[in-house]
């Protein structure tokens, strides 16, 4: 005897492996572009330390010829290197009025680029007005 049953469709149900292999994809290519902005903000680290440090050691300057002017002390420009930065300093006369003074700090340091002996150099320069 032969049976003659209605013949029923193939129906999926669930995840096959083709959609697996998508978002297996997918989760991969995330996790990819998320790994390579995080080696990037690593490599500006330095930069932005370096930045923070000169900030900082400019307002140190500013401080310290504060003091020396309170004191009598004439100053009206100089240079020091101190961790690696070298700060130069200008006092300037009549500027931007007459009877006033501008005090200007510069600040240099160098961060290696990328192993070479060619260093690019970065500065912070800070005039400031009574």
């Amino acid at each position: 005897m032969v049976n003659c049953a209605p013949r029923q469709k193939f129906v999926t149900r669930g995840w096959t492996l083709i959609h697996f292999h998508f978002l297996l994809l997918i989760v991969t290519l995330a996790l990819l572009g998320f790994s390579a902005r995080a080696i990037s903000k690593m490599g500006s680290d330095p930069t932005t330390m370096m930045s923070a440090k000169a900030i900082r050691l400019i307002q140190n300057k500013m401080q310290e010829l504060y003091q020396q002017h309170m004191y009598g002390k004439a100053i009206d420009q100089g240079h020091d290197q101190i961790e690696g930065y070298k700060r130069e300093w200008k006092i300037s006369e009549n500027q931007p009025l007459s009877g006033n003074k501008t005090l200007t700090i510069k600040i240099l340091w160098s961060l290696p680029n990328g192993g070479t002996p060619k260093s690019l150099q970065h500065q912070v320069v800070l005039p400031t007005h009574p």
